[in-house]
């Protein structure tokens, strides 16, 4: 269940412009965000994120690849959202 919420945590951070210090006084924790998920997410709200998702997808495979497993990630496996 951590992993849906820290999206949605992400998300409002995004959009009330918290800071990093903030998530450890939310949260107590990181890393239950796949990096794939967040900048997909973070992209269909509008926001510029500076990374390409079409690559970091590609990478996510390769990983998979690479470590013989799928990853977490849902945007690896299902792609972006299609308009």
């Amino acid at each position: 269940m951590t992993r849906p919420r820290s999206l949605v945590i992400c998300e409002c951070f995004a959009r009330d412009g918290l800071q990093n210090e903030d998530a450890f006084k939310i949260m107590g924790f990181t890393g239950n965000a796949c990096t794939e998920d967040l900048v997909a997410m973070l992209g269909e709200m509008g926001g510029v994120t500076g990374i390409g998702l079409a690559k970091l997808l590609e990478l996510g495979r390769l990983a998979e690849q690479i470590l013989g497993r799928e990853l977490h990630s849902h945007v690896v496996k299902t792609g972006p959202v299609k308009h």
